[in-house]
């Protein structure tokens, strides 16, 4: 858990990276159900997710309780967008952030203003798509951004949202 009241980028990308450490992933995707059981044994938690038919406008909901996770994604959603909304609320819970009352929280916008949201977007994004493997993969020239999103199973705009927030890095 990363405990700082403000984020740098690199601090979540270590913690994202060290997660897919320890769940011995070789490559793309990461799988949630994995990501879920090891958090649950390093945070001693239960941590219940449900797909819910929910607003168009709501991607998911985090809640906590005591030693009690739960997190509500929206079944009318795509499963990679459903993907990237389990992991951003990891994201909520690794960052120590407090549950807020969804009908009062900005969800679903990946250029969020809310430093809350931006730092649980950059976690699922660095969880999902983890920088060595994405710059491995950037280096192949041969694959597509479509190809990509389907090998990551993530949205194309959060491939895109990825990558635009990495360029100078997968330059290097």
């Amino acid at each position: 858990m990363i405990n700082d009241d403000k984020r740098s980028r690199n601090q979540i990308r270590k913690y994202s990276d060290s997660i897919v450490t320890c769940l011995d992933s070789q490559s793309p995707p990461v799988v949630l159900k994995k990501v879920l059981e090891y958090l649950e044994k390093e945070l001693q938690l239960t941590i219940h997710t449900q797909s819910r038919s929910l607003s168009d406008n709501l991607s998911g909901i985090y809640v906590r309780s005591n030693d009690t996770v739960g997190i509500m994604y929206n079944s009318n959603h795509s499963v990679n967008r459903q993907r990237f909304t389990v992991a951003h609320e990891f994201g909520h819970l690794v960052l120590g952030h407090a549950h807020k009352d969804p009908e009062h929280k900005e969800i679903g916008d990946i250029n969020s203003e809310d430093d809350q949201e931006r730092e649980a977007n950059i976690f699922a994004s660095e969880l999902l798509m983890p920088f060595k493997w994405l710059k491995k993969d950037m280096k192949d020239k041969s694959f597509t951004t479509l190809e990509l999103s389907l090998r990551y199973r993530v949205s194309e705009l959060a491939l895109g949202w990825r990558l635009s927030n990495s360029n100078a890095l997968l330059l290097s």
